[in-house]
């Protein structure tokens, strides 16, 4: 007969979100999910490679919704201005609840390949919103200006983590108009 865990893979994952927001990305190890947990660190090893694959998928739920959020809200936006602005607050707060990771580049080298994989899926996941909210400008079908501005997106919401400045969406506002307007 199978031994019945005191913790699901499901709540091994939970255990890191809370773990990660309440103590931050150090105090989520391996060693302290699997304390919480009840179980071995092995066990944590057996569904996941490493804690930077255990505190993506403590993330991911959070990133998806706020994905399908976008999407859905996206029918509603007059201009594509509207929308960006909106998906870089949403995707700036995420940022910050979530700054500790965004933070801590792997340590190992072994682990820097699949952390700049998971970059690039994020990179396409946000040109993929970025085609939709260009939807109301006729430019849905852009894909070198969707991910030119997947990157801006992107380069500003880590600055906005790093620098811990008042990066808002009014900064790039002006450049965002006139590339819209002119491409």
């Amino acid at each position: 007969m199978p031994k019945v865990l005191p913790c699901s893979k499901e709540e091994m994952i939970e255990t890191a979100r809370k773990i990660l927001l309440d103590k931050g990305y150090d105090a989520c190890t391996i060693r302290e999910v699997a304390s919480v947990c009840g179980v071995s660190v092995g066990t944590i090893y057996t569904y996941f490679s490493s804690k930077d694959v255990l505190v993506v998928h403590a993330i991911a739920a959070e990133w998806f919704q706020l994905l399908d959020e976008t999407k859905r809200k996206s029918r509603a936006w007059r201009t594509a201005e509207d929308g960006i602005a909106q998906f870089y607050a949403d995707m700036r707060q995420f940022a910050f609840k979530y700054k500790a990771f965004f933070l801590h580049p792997p340590a190992k080298e072994k682990d820097s390949k699949d952390y700049y994989k998971g970059f690039h899926i994020l990179a396409e996941q946000i040109e993929d919103i970025m085609s939709l909210l260009l939807i109301p400008n006729g430019k849905e079908n852009d894909k070198a200006l969707s991910a030119f501005l997947s990157n801006v997106m992107i380069a500003y919401v880590r600055k906005a983590v790093t620098d811990l400045e008042d990066t808002g969406y009014e900064q790039f506002r002006p450049f965002i108009e006139k590339l819209l307007s002119e491409s």
